[in-house]
C-alpha cells in the first residue's frame, strides 16, 4: 500500500531539506526593530555571538522589521543591530538553551552608526513562543545542586508532573503517562536503554547513568503539548547537552568521598550499613584553532561498598526438617536460603530473614567531543561517550548474588549549514550500543530451580542482551515574513538481542503441596534459548509552522505522521497467529502484525501576551502524540509453535504433572497434554498514543521572578495491555484443549490524568536562585499502559472492573531546589585582612527538597487460580464491612511495622475472581532535604579550589518503603525497609 497523499507531500517537503531530525539541540532567537516612533527597520543587520568561543552567525531584518536566528547552540550571546542613520545597539549576557525559542525585540536610536549603545540584560524569563511545558536545568545548577551519587537523572524530577523511578528504577513518568513513552537522547540522539527506556540499566544499578555530572553543558525536558518537530513521545523528552571547548582553556580535578562513620543508621538497619564510596576523575578543554577548532573531553570513575539491608520469609528449621523428610531433592535450594533471624507470628514454617549485606560496584565513564567552525556557514560537531561498568547484588540467598557487568556507547555528529540569513539546515547522525547481561551465581544449566508462591526462593537465571539504535535526523528552517517554518523526517534503526536461560520454577500455593512435592505449576526451559536478533524502524515526518499573528501573538502550528515497521527477527524466528489467539500462525517473511499507517499527530499552540504586556502571558494548547516500544515484548515470539523450548505445565492440565524436581533438558513432552505457554501479539497490533491538552498562566513579577499557574490533562489510548486467555475454568479444563495458557497482549489500555501545576521561579540575582513547584494531580487506567504492568487485569472479560489508579499516581508533589551566595562581602568591612578575608569570602549553600504523597498500593492474593502462568493481577475477598487499616497502629513505632490489616481479606479460590478493587490503598509519603555547602578559594585569576560538604536526607527522616501486599506471602502488610538514612559525602575540586 502507498503513502497516503498527505504523507507524500510531508515527505516531498522533507526530502528536500535533506535528511531528518525530531529533537531539539539548539535555540532560536527572534524579535523585531523598531525606530523611537515604533516604526519597523527593514534591513537592519543582525549579528550574534556566542561570549565564549566567539562564533557569529549574521542576518538582517526583513521588510516586517522582524528577525529569526535558529540553530544556536546553548550557551550565553551578545547580539548587535545596526542600519544607518541609528546608533548601533548591543546587547550582552542573553543565556539561551537548547530548544528555547526566545523573543527579543530592540529598539534604536537616531544617531551615528559609529555611535554604540550596550546593555547588559537578560533574555526575558517567560516563554511567549509556545505552549511546550519542561524545565532547562544550566550548568550552574547541575553543578551546584547537591546530587546523591551525583547522578543527574534526580535533576529531571525538579519539575511539577514527574515521577522518576517508583515502579520501574531509572523510568521516568510524565503527566501519569507510561515510561515507554518518554524518549531519553544525549546531544540530540537516542541514548535510552534498548531494552526499555529508562535512564539506567537493569536493576538501575549504575550510579553515573551513561554520562557524568562533570559533561553536562545543561539538559531539557519537554512534556505537555510540544510541538510536532519533536516525535517518538508520548508522555515527554529528555535531552543532555554535552559541554564544549572554547577559547580559554578551562577543566577540573575532583574527588568525592563517603564512609559510614559519618553517616547514620537506617531504621531497620543493627548497625550503620557499610558504605565506601570514591568517586574521582577530571575534564579538559579549550581552542585547537581559536574561534574555530575547540575540544573537551573527561573521565569520571566510581568505585563503592555499600551495605545493603536484605529482608525476606524463608524457611524455620523445622519446616526445612520437614521438607527434607519428605523430599531429600529439596536440599539443594534450601542449602542456599539463609536461617531466619526471627519469628513470624503465627506461622510455624516461615521465619523473617535481615542481615545486612555488601553491594560492590565499579564504573567508569568517558567522553571526547569536537566543535568546529570553519566558515561563517557552517558548523560541526562530534562526540563520543562510552561507559562500563560492574556490580554484583546481593539478594535472600548470599551464595546468589546477581552480576551484571554492562557496557554502553553513544556518539553523535552534527552539522549545520546556513543557506541563506533566513534559511538553515542541520544534519545529524547518532548511534546507540548497549551491551546488558546479567547472571544469578547459583545458575547452572539445569541445576538448582526456583521455588514460588508460598516460599519465594529467588531467581536462577542468565540473561545475554545488548541492543540499540543507529539514527539519521535533519531540520530544515525557513524564516518567511510572520511564519517560521520548518521541515524535516527522522529514521531510526533499532536492534535488539535477548536469550534468557532460566532454571525450573515451581509454584507451590500452600504447605501441603511443597510437602506432597506437587507443585500448581511449573516453567521449564527445554534448552538455552537461541539469541534472537530483533529489529525495527521507526520514521516520522513533519511540517511546523509557528506564525505571529501580531506582535503579541503567536500560534505554533505543526503536522506529524510517524510510522513504525513490525518487528523482524534475523533468520525469521517470530512467530504470531494470522487472525485470533488460536488461530494459524503467519508464515515466514509476513510481518507479525497488520501495518498500522495512520500515525497522523496534529499539533496546535498559541502564546498571547496579554493585551500587549510582557509581564502577563498566556499559553493553550492540544495535539496528539505518538510513541512504540515493542522490541522486549516481542523477544518471547521467537519460540516456533511446533518446538517451543520454554512451557509452562500446569497440574490442571495434567494431572500427573512429576514430582519436584524434574530434569528439564529429558522432559517427556508427549506426557504433558498442554505443554505450551504461549505469549502472542494481537494482529492488528496499532500503534500507542496520547492526547494532551493544557493551559498556563505566566506571571512575571520581576524580571527575575515569575509565577505559573497551569492545568494539564491527557488521555492514553491503546496502550499494552495484558490478558490471559484460555485460562482454567470450572470444570479443570481449558476452553480450548490441546493449547496451554495464552498470555495476548493487545492495545486495549487506556489512561486519564488532570492536574493542577504551579511553579515559582527565581534566576540567579543578588546571589539567590530558587525553583519551586507543586503538583496536584490524579491518573485512572484500565490496567494497561506497560510491559511490566503498571496496572493489571483481573479479569480480561471485566476490563472496567479493573480501572483504578495507576501505581504512579501521587495525589501531592512538591519539589524545590535553591542556591545562595553567602554575602560575606558586606560582614567584612572596609578593610578587612587579608586572612579573614579568603576565610569568611566565596561561601555558597545548596539545596533539593522533595515532599509527596504515597504510592498507590494494589493487594494480590499470590496464587494462581486460574493456571495463567502468573498470579499476577489476581485479587483477593474484601471481607464486608472490614477495615483495611484496623488494628495495625503506627506502622512507624510498632513492633512489626504492620500497614494493612491482613483480617480484612480472605483468599480468593481456585477458579475464583476477589472482589477487590485494584489499587485502592496508598503507601507511606517521603520527604527528603539534600542539603550542600561550598567554599570557593581563588587560588589565580583563572584557578579556582572548592571545597563541599553534601548531606543527603540531611534531618535524617525515615522513609518508608511500601509494605508486602501479597497475601500468600509471612511478610504481608508488612513494611520492612526504609530509604537511605542521612549520608554525607565531601568533595575537593579544582577548576582552571
Amino acid at each position: 500500500m502507498g503513502l497516503r497523499p498527505p504523507v507524500a507531500a510531508l515527505f516531498a517537503i522533507a526530502v528536500s531539506a535533506a535528511t531528518a531530525f525530531a529533537q531539539s539541540n539548539s535555540a532560536t532567537l527572534l524579535g523585531s526593530v523598531t525606530d523611537p516612533t515604533g516604526a519597523v527597520i527593514a534591513g537592519a543587520g543582525i549579528t550574534v555571538t556566542n561570549a565564549k568561543t566567539r562564533v557569529a552567525r549574521q542576518s538582517v531584518t526583513d521588510a516586517a522589521g522582524a528577525y529569526e536566528i535558529p540553530l544556536l547552540s546553548a550557551g550565553e550571546y551578545l547580539i548587535a543591530v545596526e542600519h544607518s542613520g541609528f546608533k548601533r545597539i548591543e546587547r550582552s549576557g542573553i543565556a539561551l538553551s537548547a530548544g528555547d525559542k526566545v523573543k527579543l525585540d530592540l529598539r534604536l536610536e537616531v544617531g551615528n552608526v559609529a555611535e554604540q549603545i550596550t546593555v547588559a540584560e537578560a533574555a526575558p524569563l517567560l516563554a511567549t513562543q509556545t505552549p511546550a511545558r519542561g524545565v532547562t536545568i544550566a550548568s550552574n545548577q547541575v553543578e551546584n545542586l547537591p546530587l546523591n551519587g551525583r547522578n543527574f537523572v534526580q535533576l529531571i524530577s525538579l519539575q511539577p508532573g514527574v515521577v522518576v523511578g517508583g515502579q520501574i528504577n531509572g523510568a521516568i513518568t510524565f503527566n501519569g503517562l507510561p515510561y515507554q513513552g518518554t524518549t531519553i537522547n544525549i546531544d540530540g540522539t537516542d541514548a535510552a536503554n534498548p531494552d526499555r527506556p529508562t535512564a539506567t540499566n537493569f536493576g538501575g544499578q549504575t550510579r553515573l547513568n551513561l554520562i557524568s555530572q562533570e559533561f553536562i553543558q545543561e539538559f531539557k525536558t519537554t512534556q505537555g503539548v510540544f510541538t510536532a518537530e519533536i516525535g517518538r513521545a508520548t508522555g515527554g523528552s529528555v535531552n543532555v547537552i554535552t559541554k564544549s571547548g572554547t577559547n580559554q582553556f578551562h577543566g577540573s580535578l575532583f574527588e568525592f568521598v563517603r564512609n559510614d562513620k559519618l553517616d547514620a543508621r537506617n531504621f531497620f538497619g543493627v548497625t550503620k550499613d557499610k558504605l565506601r564510596l570514591n568517586q574521582f576523575g577530571a575534564t579538559a578543554g579549550g581552542p585547537i584553532l581559536r574561534d574555530k577548532l575547540f575540544f573537551f573531553g573527561g573521565w569520571e570513575g566510581s568505585r563503592e561498598r555499600r551495605g545493603l539491608l536484605i529482608t525476606g520469609a524463608v524457611p524455620t528449621p523445622g519446616f526445612r526438617q520437614q521438607m527434607l523428610a519428605a523430599n531429600p531433592a529439596y536440599k539443594p535450594i534450601l542449602d542456599l536460603l539463609p536461617q531466619p533471624t526471627e519469628a513470624l507470628p503465627n506461622d510455624l514454617n516461615r521465619g523473617f530473614h535481615r542481615r545486612q549485606d555488601v553491594r560492590p560496584s565499579r564504573e567508569d565513564v568517558f567522553l571526547g567531543r569536537i566543535d568546529f567552525a570553519p566558515t561563517a556557514r557552517d558548523t560541526f560537531f562530534a562526540r563520543y561517550t562510552i561507559m562500563d561498568a560492574f556490580v554484583v547484588a546481593p539478594n535472600i540467598a548470599p551464595a546468589n548474588g546477581r552480576t551484571f557487568p554492562s557496557q554502553d556507547r553513544t556518539g553523535t555528529f552534527s552539522w549545520g549549514h546556513t543557506l541563506s540569513p533566513r534559511t538553515i539546515n542541520e544534519l545529524r547522525l547518532g548511534a546507540n550500543k548497549q551491551d546488558l547481561p546479567r547472571a544469578n551465581a547459583a545458575y547452572s544449566p539445569g541445576g538448582v530451580g526456583t521455588i514460588s508462591g508460598f516460599l519465594e526462593t529467588g531467581s536462577v537465571e542468565i540473561l545475554q542482551a545488548n541492543g540499540g539504535s543507529v539514527t539519521i535526523l535533519d531540520n530544515f528552517s525557513h524564516t518567511r515574513g510572520k511564519h517560521s517554518l520548518k521541515a524535516g523526517f527522522e529514521v531510526r534503526r533499532y536492534h535488539y538481542g535477548r536469550s534468557n536461560g532460566q532454571n525450573p520454577i515451581y509454584r507451590f500455593d500452600t504447605v501441603q503441596e511443597i510437602l506432597n512435592s506437587s507443585p500448581r505449576s511449573i516453567d521449564v526451559t527445554t534448552a538455552f534459548p537461541k539469541t534472537s536478533r530483533m529489529s525495527t524502524t521507526e520514521v516520522g515526518v513533519y511540517f511546523q509552522d509557528d506564525f505571529r499573528v501580531r506582535s503579541d501573538l503567536t500560534l505554533n502550528l505543526g503536522l506529524r505522521w510517524e510510522y513504525y515497521t513490525p518487528v523482524t527477527e534475523r533468520e525469521g524466528q517470530l512467530f504470531n497467529v494470522a487472525s485470533s489467539p488460536y488461530g494459524a500462525f503467519r508464515e515466514k517473511g509476513q510481518p507479525i502484525w497488520d501495518l498500522d499507517r495512520n500515525n497522523f499527530g496534529p499539533r496546535f499552540g498559541l502564546a498571547w501576551e496579554m493585551f500587549g504586556s510582557r509581564k502577563n502571558v498566556i499559553r493553550l494548547g492540544g495535539g496528539v502524540f505518538y510513541s512504540e516500544n515493542m522490541l522486549r515484548n516481542v523477544s518471547i515470539l521467537n519460540r516456533p509453535p511446533d518446538l517451543p523450548y520454554t512451557l509452562t505445565i500446569d497440574r490442571a492440565d495434567n494431572p500427573a504433572l512429576a514430582r519436584y524436581p524434574i530434569d528439564p533438558f529429558n522432559i517427556d513432552l508427549s506426557k504433558f497434554q498442554a505443554p505450551v505457554n504461549r505469549l502472542l501479539v494481537d494482529p492488528e497490533h496499532r500503534t500507542s498514543y496520547s492526547v494532551q491538552w493544557s493551559f498556563d498562566y505566566q506571571r512575571e513579577i520581576t524580571p527575575n521572578l515569575a509565577v505559573t499557574l497551569g492545568y494539564i490533562g491527557n488521555r492514553g489510548l491503546k496502550f499494552l495491555q495484558l490478558n490471559f486467555l484460555n485460562q482454567i475454568v470450572e470444570t479443570g479444563r481449558r476452553p480450548v484443549p490441546g493449547v496451554g495458557q495464552i498470555r495476548y497482549e493487545v492495545n486495549d489500555g487506556m489512561s486519564v490524568y488532570h492536574a493542577f501545576q504551579t511553579s515559582v521561579r527565581k534566576r540567579y540575582s543578588h546571589g539567590v536562585t530558587f525553583n519551586t513547584h507543586y503538583t496536584f494531580g490524579k491518573s485512572i487506567t484500565n490496567g494497561g499502559g506497560s510491559e511490566e504492568g503498571i496496572n493489571d487485569i483481573q479479569d480480561w472479560r471485566d476490563i472496567r472492573g479493573s480501572r483504578s489508579r495507576t501505581s504512579l499516581s501521587i495525589a501531592h508533589l512538591f519539589v524545590a531546589d535553591y542556591g545562595w551566595d553567602l554575602p560575606a562581602g558586606k560582614l567584612l568591612g572596609a578593610n578587612p585582612g587579608r586572612a579573614v578575608r579568603r576565610l569568611l569570602e566565596g561561601w555558597r549553600i545548596n539545596g533539593i527538597t522533595t515532599m509527596r504523597s504515597g504510592f498507590p498500593l494494589e493487594i494480590q492474593s499470590g496464587r494462581d487460580a486460574f493456571g495463567s502462568g502468573s498470579a499476577r493481577g489476581q485479587r483477593p475477598y474484601l471481607v464486608a464491612g472490614a477495615d483495611i487499616r484496623a488494628g495495625t497502629g503506627d506502622y512507624r513505632t510498632s513492633a512489626l511495622h504492620n500497614y494493612i490489616n491482613r483480617a480484612a481479606f480472605v483468599p480468593n479460590g481456585r477458579f475464583q475472581y476477589g472482589n477487590l478493587g485494584g489499587w485502592i490503598l496508598t503507601g507511606p509519603g517521603s520527604q527528603a532535604f539534600d542539603f550542600s555547602i561550598f567554599k570557593n578559594t581563588r587560588i589565580t585569576e583563572t584557578t579556582n579550589l572548592q571545597f563541599r560538604t553534601e548531606m543527603f536526607n540531611v534531618f535524617n527522616h525515615s522513609n518508608f518503603s511500601a509494605p508486602n501486599s501479597n497475601l500468600n506471602s509471612g511478610l504481608f502488610g508488612r513494611i520492612t525497609g526504609a530509604g537511605a538514612a542521612r549520608e554525607m559525602q565531601f568533595g575537593l575540586k579544582l577548576l582552571f
